[in-house]
C-alpha cells in the first residue's frame, strides 16, 4: 500500500475544503471526511496529526502545513494499516468515484498520476 499518496489524497481533499473556494464545491464531502479523521485523530491521542490538521484548516495553502500533515496522516495509516488505514484508503477511494472535479483530482493521485500538488486550487500537474 502506498500509504504516500493515500494521505497526499486525503490532505487535497480537507485543503480544498478548507480553502473559501473550495467550501461550496466540497461542501459535503469535505465536511464529512474532516468529521471523521478529526475524530479519529483525537480519540487515538495523536497530538502531532491533530496539530498539524489545526494549522491547515487554519491556513490551506501552506505547502509546509500540508506537507507535515500528509507525513503525520501517512504516520497513522503506517501504524495502523488495518483499522485507520483501512478506513482511509476506503474513503479515499470513495471521493475519488464522485462525479466532482474533487473526485476527479483525487482520482489522479491515488493513480500516481500527479507528479506535485502544490496549492490545491492552483497548480496541479498531473502526467
Amino acid at each position: 500500500m502506498d500509504w504516500n499518496n493515500i494521505s497526499v489524497a486525503a490532505v487535497a481533499v480537507l485543503s480544498l475544503y478548507f480553502s473559501e473556494a473550495g467550501k461550496s464545491v466540497a461542501k459535503n464531502i469535505g465536511e464529512d471526511f474532516y468529521k471523521w479523521i478529526k475524530e479519529h485523530l483525537e480519540k487515538t491521542k495523536n497530538k502531532n496529526a491533530t496539530t498539524a490538521l489545526s494549522l491547515v484548516k487554519e491556513k490551506p495553502k501552506l505547502k509546509s502545513r500540508r506537507s507535515q500533515l500528509s507525513k503525520e496522516i501517512t504516520k497513522a495509516a503506517q501504524q495502523d494499516p488495518n483499522g485507520f488505514g483501512f478506513n482511509l484508503k476506503k474513503r479515499v477511494e470513495s471521493i475519488s468515484k464522485t462525479n466532482t472535479d474533487t473526485g476527479k483530482v483525487i482520482g489522479q493521485i491515488i493513480a500516481d498520476k500527479v507528479v506535485m500538488v502544490d496549492v490545491v486550487i492552483g497548480d496541479i500537474n498531473i502526467t
